[in-house]
């Protein structure tokens, strides 16, 4: 697709924005948190310097981690260009409790926890979004719910409602949410990404769902999915 020149021009403050982003960013780093008296693991890139940055969790799918996570999706990129703080939580056991409602209380509690500190680091609490694929993209819906307070949107990526599906979202604060599924996923199929949106509008939030046709169970960075996401927390503060 070609750009006119008034596209390139007006795209040029954000260019510039996103270079001097990415010149003052540290090195990721591993890095826990204390979640009720234990420590727990995630993958932070962040500022040298931070300032009211937003703040964007990414939460990887079954049997990964924060490194895969970072690698699968790109988001590295993105979080300089866009001038996020980025954390990559790392499930125990590398599984997110998404259909087990008994077993998310300690994740959530380390979420909360997560989000605390890197608030403290300068992050805006105001601007706070979540983001994962397959097992993550059902993992941040619950976080979302459970959280829905300090949440500004999330975006869920080739995952679903998991237990939400039974027994509702429910959440006080009713954030935005941008559903992304590619059409021929076969591991988790599309008709799972329709029905958490519908699960979304039923119960009032507002909601943009991203298809990709002949795209499978993949993060689809090549689709230019990392611009969406990132137009998508522009536009979803939280009020």
């Amino acid at each position: 697709m070609k750009l006119s020149r008034r596209s390139l021009l007006s795209a040029a403050p954000a260019l510039a924005l996103g270079q001097a982003h990415a010149q003052n960013y540290a090195p990721a780093r591993s890095e826990t948190v204390d979640a009720g008296g234990e420590r727990r693991r995630f993958r932070l890139l962040a500022p040298s310097t931070v300032q009211a940055a937003p703040i964007v969790l990414a939460f990887h799918g079954v049997d990964g981690s924060a490194e895969s996570m970072a690698r699968a999706s790109h988001l590295d990129e993105t979080a300089r260009s866009e001038g996020w703080i980025m954390a990559y939580p790392e499930a125990i056991g590398r599984r997110w409790p998404y259909f087990s409602r008994s077993r998310t209380e300690g994740e959530v509690r380390f979420c909360d926890a997560l989000i605390s500190h890197l608030v403290d680091l300068g992050g805006d609490a105001n601007r706070v979004h979540l983001t994962g694929m397959s097992g993550g993209g059902f993992f941040c819906n619950v976080v979302g719910a459970r959280l829905s307070q300090r949440v500004a949107s999330v975006a869920a990526h080739s995952g679903g409602a998991g237990f939400l599906e039974r027994d509702g979202v429910n959440a006080a604060h009713k954030y935005p949410v941008l559903v992304i599924h590619g059409q021929d996923d076969a591991v988790v199929p599309v008709a799972s990404g329709r029905a958490l949106a519908a699960l979304y509008r039923r119960e009032g939030h507002h909601v943009e769902m991203l298809e990709y046709p002949r795209w499978g169970h993949a993060w689809a960075a090549p689709l230019g999915v990392n611009l969406r996401i990132a137009d998508f927390f522009r536009r979803t503060p939280r009020n």
